[in-house]
């Protein structure tokens, strides 16, 4: 059954709240899919979505050639999958907004350093998949999971 935009975003918001990792996939120059994990900079979902980056990265230089993406986020029965067009940014005060402790792993030089980036994702669509139990319980019972809540919502027309 199909949810209205605002129900759909309010249930997105529930299901990302507690998922502190998501799949950024960007297409490379060659036109393959190229998938990594991204740390969640924001626990909710509005239409737009924010990462950090180092400038040099595939990730950028995929963006930069190709902005189309696909964000995904997992957990325990949940799969959500947000598609849309990033743009690399410099605003200082943004990646200083943004930053995480755990970031540092990465990306050495802190929110302020010139070879940090935002990727700034605008929504085209967004879609989301809540089982309501864990694939992994369910294979121990060797029943095959059924999918009996999914949601679509279009939030632009492209």
């Amino acid at each position: 059954m199909l949810n209205s935009q605002g129900e759909t975003i309010r249930r997105i918001n529930e299901l990302i709240s507690d998922i502190d990792v998501a799949m950024l996939t960007t297409l490379d120059a060659n036109g393959d899919f190229q998938s990594r994990p991204m740390l969640v900079l924001q626990p909710y979902f509005y239409g737009d979505i924010w990462f950090l980056a180092h400038r040099d990265s595939e990730k950028v230089r995929s963006i930069s050639q190709n902005p189309l993406v696909n964000v995904n986020y997992v957990n325990d029965g949940v799969y959500i999958s947000i598609t849309g067009k990033a743009a690399i940014l410099s605003e200082t005060q943004k990646k200083s907004d943004l930053w995480h402790k755990q970031l540092k792993l990465w990306l050495k030089n802190g929110p302020e350093a010139s070879d940090v980036v935002l990727i700034h994702i605008t929504a085209t669509s967004a879609q989301y998949w809540d089982t309501g139990y864990t694939i992994w319980g369910h294979w121990q019972n060797q029943q095959y999971p059924h999918v009996h809540n999914h949601n679509h919502i279009r939030l632009i027309d492209v």
